[in-house]
């Protein structure tokens, strides 16, 4: 699954970002970083043994911390816009 965090510059996006990925994400400084999250669910190990599966895979979230969209009160503009419109 991917994320995109988007929003206003200084907004907090970074710091949700690094809080989720525990500061292990992408290289800061106004540049899209991309961390991955891998989602622990005790519902997995029940549901292998019910199914006798022979590998479990967590879920795995990739969060995108995108460059602010636009300042406040200017239109939408740059690649953060355009990353968003695909």
């Amino acid at each position: 699954m991917d994320l995109a965090i988007v929003g206003l510059r200084a907004g907090g996006k970074t710091t949700v970002f690094d809080a989720l990925t525990a500061g292990h994400g992408g290289a800061a400084g106004g540049a899209e970083q991309i961390g991955a999250v891998k989602i622990p669910d005790d519902r997995h190990e029940q549901l292998a043994t019910l199914v006798k599966a022979k590998k479990i895979t967590p879920i795995e979230v990739t969060l995108h911390d995108l460059p602010a969209l636009f300042e406040r009160g200017a239109a939408p503009s740059g690649s953060s816009a355009e990353t968003l419109s695909r």
